[in-house]
């Protein structure tokens, strides 16, 4: 994947918690924290599972790693965006 995917797939996680803040009835930039968390909230998941099975060292593992800190990183201005 490259950093296109990358913006695409943050954005759209993104959009799916304002969407579902909105519906819940959340102010819109409450609703679109809740969307920067749920995109952010993966990466340590993924990290702990990866070292659970031991597959760190493995191509995908990399480069699911890589994405995560892409995704990670567009979080800051985001947060500076709504902030």
């Amino acid at each position: 994947m490259g950093i296109a995917e990358d913006l695409i797939l943050i954005i759209l996680s993104v959009s799916a918690g304002f969407g579902i803040g909105r519906m819940l009835g959340f102010s819109t930039p409450v609703s679109l924290a809740l969307g920067m968390v749920i995109s952010l909230s993966s990466t340590m998941v993924v990290l702990k599972t990866l070292m659970n099975q031991g597959l760190m060292r493995t191509l995908s593992a990399k480069a699911m790693i890589g994405i995560l800190i892409i995704q990670d990183l567009a979080a800051i201005p985001l947060m500076l965006i709504i902030f």
